[in-house]
């Protein structure tokens, strides 16, 4: 069976006890999926789903949830703050210190996206390293070692690049492509 329709296999199972132990109907279950991309991220955690029973995936999942949800709504309280102390929106008395005030709010919301892009890189670069390990035959070990001599790891961590918000499967290409010898097709100059 090929890994696409093990990771169906997968995904049904787990929307299944997402059903039965969230206590939630399956529009239920499809809204959650679709709000939080849980898809997604089920097909990168495949190979660790692999190795965890269904109480630690469901665990894995609402931690997930969770993480996203205060996300969220940290981002729109930071906005607010941030709204708040312009300086058009501030009595003339309030101005004195909100610039910086303004930067160090940035900045927050800046670092948690980070965190959140550092996981992204992160679950890409597990999947890159599995996904090697299955093609080429060798030790997740061997597989990461190459995997980090390759151009197409070293622009996956350059955030400026953006390649983190790229499909696991779109970065497995490039190394595929990088490997062939064939980088014009993505490198620019």
């Amino acid at each position: 069976m090929a890994r696409a329709d093990n990771i169906l296999n997968m995904q049904i199972t787990i929307v299944n006890c997402m059903k039965q132990q969230w206590n939630i109907n399956y529009s239920e279950v499809s809204d959650i999926l679709d709000k939080y991309d849980l898809l997604s991220y089920i097909a990168i955690c495949y190979e660790e789903y692999n190795s965890m029973g269904i109480k630690g995936i469901l665990e894995d999942l609402r931690m997930y949830i969770d993480a996203i949800k205060e996300a969220d709504y940290a981002d729109e309280v930071l906005e607010q703050l941030i709204s708040d102390l312009e300086p058009e929106n501030l009595p003339k008395q309030y101005f004195f210190g909100t610039s910086a005030a303004i930067q160090t709010l940035r900045f927050k919301k800046v670092r948690r996206e980070s965190v959140n892009i550092n996981k992204s890189i992160q679950s890409i670069s597990v999947y890159l390293v599995h996904r090697m390990s299955k093609e080429q035959r060798c030790s997740k070990e061997e597989a990461l070692k190459k995997l980090l001599k390759t151009m197409t790891y070293e622009l996956l961590q350059d955030k400026n690049l953006g390649l983190y918000a790229e499909s696991p499967e779109y970065i497995w290409n490039m190394v595929q492509e990088e490997e062939a010898g064939d980088i014009e097709s993505w490198i620019k100059e």
